[in-house]
This record gives structure tokens, C-alpha cells and sequence, in this order.
């Protein structure tokens, strides 16, 4: 994407490159989009064809070896993009991940002549769990060269009130059914903790009826409950136990296992630290010269 070179000194190139996705920031929905009681998986896949199809975007449109599993989630929207919304697809596509309450990942795999392709796949809950991933463990000491533990209790909250603006297939606003329960940490209220309040504006796919707003309220509750906490992880790329980037699959589950100031050593000397992580995202960066690669992990289900 990028070339943030600030020195032509020493005959070095810096390049800047994503992942497939972050083309499809700069994708727009440019034309009148409708849908009827379709299951969320179809529109998801629906918006992905709209943005790569060349009779509807022209050539330039096309992305070589792009394919696209066909997964249903068993639940159903009906919603409208405008065209005056100029919508990034990017947008539209994790707000319908939101609104469906299901994830999405575009996968580098080969296709059958050994060429390389994207392939893009949507479930309900992404990666398998610890053991059908294969047991990986990340431990530090160990196979971890660092790992940060960044806990935001500043953006916490146990209260949301969510709102969603009129759309053509209801012309009134929507807000979450504040008084009644959802969107509320009742259990960590319940236990004394103060109240800290948040309201989120929804821009998804059109809210057609109550339980869909009041889902997404219980749904962000859970992103902002407690002391959010996405630590990340620096893999030793020298040690023999270290995983790489192809063991691991998105939404894959690994132990981690850690013994620092932050989290002390156990009474009988196991790790401080011993819990059951998602694996939500990573950084690779290549070796350079005199510098060995490095690989960071984003984790995430950790416990407050």
C-alpha cells in the first residue's frame, strides 16, 4: 500500500502492505442495495461479489483467486444500502458481523494448481478449540520473547444504551430497552461495583425490530464489560518450541502460560498466569539486516 520511505540514505526501501481486506475499505456501495428476510451469510457474501464484480464495478474491480465459502448463519436480516450513503463495503461488512453476531476472515490458501488465492469464510465462532488446534502453548519464559497486558478499565462500562436511527423499513428511531436488563453487567453491579454508563450509536444493517437492538447492546456490553483487556504477545522466533504463523488459525485457541512481576508465580510454582486465549490477530514482520523476523499475536478471551 505504502512507501513510507523518509531518507534516501543507505539505499533502503520501506514498504507498507495489508492483508485482502483493507481493499475493500476503499470500495463503496454505489448503487441501491436491498434485503429481504435473507440469511446474514448472504448478504455478507452478497456486499463481498458487489465490490469484486466486474460487470457491476468495471475491470478494475476483479481480485485474481477470490472465492468465497458458502456458509449460512441461520438468521435472517432485512436492510437497504442507499447509494447517496457512498457506505464503505469494508464497513458494511464487519457491521453486518456485528448486527449477526457472527465472525469473518479471509484466508491465504492455494488453489488446486498451486497458485496462491484468497479464501473468504464467515461462521459463527472462527478456529477450533484448544485441543483440535493442535495444544499449541505460549509460555513465557519460553517460547514468548515479551508480552504486554494493557487492561483499559477507563473504557469499561456496565451499562449500554444503543440507538439506531429510522430506515425504510421502519421509519421510527430505536434505542435498546434501557430499565430492562439488556445491555446491563447486572452480575458485576450486583457485586458492588459502580456504575459506569455508555451509549453507542448502531450504523449497521436497518434495525427492523426491537430484540435486534437490544441484541446489539448485550452484544457490545460484552466488548466493553469490566477492564477490556487485548493483550499481545512477541513469539521468540528463535526458540525451537515456537510456533509459526501457519500452525495458527484464526479464532484458534492456545494456552498461555506466564510467569512475570505482572503475574507472579503460584504457590507451588506453576505460571502466574494460566488461561485458555483466542488468537484474534497478528503482526509479522520479515527479518531485516542484522534484525531476526518477529511475530506478534493479538489474544483475545482473556480473563479480566
Amino acid at each position: 500500500w505504502d512507501e513510507p520511505t523518509q531518507s534516501v540514505l543507505g539505499n533502503r526501501l520501506q514498504l507498507k502492505a495489508s492483508t485482502f481486506e483493507s481493499l475493500l475499505a476503499h470500495r463503496q456501495i454505489r448503487d441501491p442495495l436491498t434485503y429481504t428476510a435473507a440469511d446474514y451469510g448472504d448478504v455478507w457474501r452478497s456486499l463481498l461479489a458487489y465490490a469484486t464484480d466486474p460487470s457491476v464495478k468495471g475491470p478494475a474491480a476483479a481480485v485474481a483467486g477470490l472465492s468465497a465459502q458458502h456458509t449460512g448463519i441461520g438468521r435472517s436480516v432485512t436492510t437497504s444500502y442507499a447509494p447517496g450513503d457512498l457506505k464503505y463495503v469494508a464497513n458494511a461488512l464487519a457491521d453486518l458481523e456485528t448486527a449477526g453476531d457472527f465472525e469473518a476472515t479471509f484466508e491465504p490458501v492455494l488453489d488446486g494448481a498451486g497458485s496462491l488465492a484468497t479464501l473468504a469464510r464467515i461462521a459463527e465462532r472462527l478456529g477450533q478449540p484448544y485441543r483440535q488446534a493442535g495444544g499449541v502453548q505460549l509460555t513465557f519464559p519460553g517460547n514468548l520473547a515479551d508480552y504486554g497486558w494493557p487492561r483499559m478499565g477507563s473504557q469499561g462500562a456496565n451499562s449500554v444504551v444503543a440507538t439506531a436511527p429510522a430506515n425504510t423499513f421502519a421509519p421510527g428511531t430505536w434505542t435498546s430497552g434501557y430499565g430492562s436488563g439488556r445491555g446491563v453487567d447486572t452480575a458485576r453491579l450486583a457485586a458492588g461495583y459502580p456504575l459506569l454508563e455508555i451509549s453507542v450509536q448502531y450504523s449497521g444493517a436497518a434495525i427492523t425490530d426491537q430484540e435486534q437492538i437490544d441484541a446489539y447492546a448485550d452484544g457490545y456490553l460484552g466488548l466493553v464489560a469490566g477492564s477490556p483487556t487485548i493483550p499481545q504477545v512477541t513469539i521468540d522466533a528463535s526458540s525451537p518450541a515456537a510456533p509459526r504463523v501457519k500452525q495458527l488459525g484464526l479464532g484458534d485457541e492456545a494456552a498461555l502460560l506466564t510467569t512475570s512481576t505482572r503475574h507472579p508465580a503460584r504457590a507451588d510454582g506453576s505460571p502466574g498466569l494460566q488461561a485458555i486465549v483466542r488468537i484474534i490477530g497478528w503482526t509479522v514482520v520479515p527479518p531485516d539486516d542484522g534484525q531476526d523476523g518477529k511475530i506478534t499475536l493479538t489474544l483475545g478471551g482473556v480473563p479480566a
